[in-house]
């Protein structure tokens, strides 16, 4: 996963970058994030997650169909990524308002 961090203005944020073009994820609506799972038990391999812009760089999803490959890949719109992301760190709502609270500048 191409994780980029820079500065838009004022603002310093976290960008996704393309694993297979590598420009930066614009939108991402229209963008996912996939990772492989084992085609008969449906348990996560290696874990490594890969972002693709959805339906021109996403290929690699379109072999799910060969039977013969013993994985396969699962994914998501990459909007849904924070929310995975936010319960894999242990956080709560409350305490990721407390963060970006502490994020914003002072006025």
């Amino acid at each position: 996963m191409l994780i980029k961090f820079v500065e838009k203005g004022q603002k310093k944020t976290v960008v996704f970058g393309c694993d297979f073009c590598h420009r930066v994820i614009s939108d991402p609506s229209k963008a996912i994030f996939a990772w492989r799972v084992d085609r008969k038990t449906g348990a996560v391999l290696d874990g490594i997650i890969a972002v693709y812009h959805k339906d021109t760089c996403d290929a690699i999803t379109l072999d799910n169909d060969n039977e013969e490959k013993p994985d396969r890949w699962l994914c998501e719109p990459l909007s849904r990524f924070p929310t995975a992301l936010i319960n894999g760190l242990g956080l709560t709502l409350e305490s990721v308002q407390e963060l970006l609270m502490e994020c914003q500048p002072a006025e």
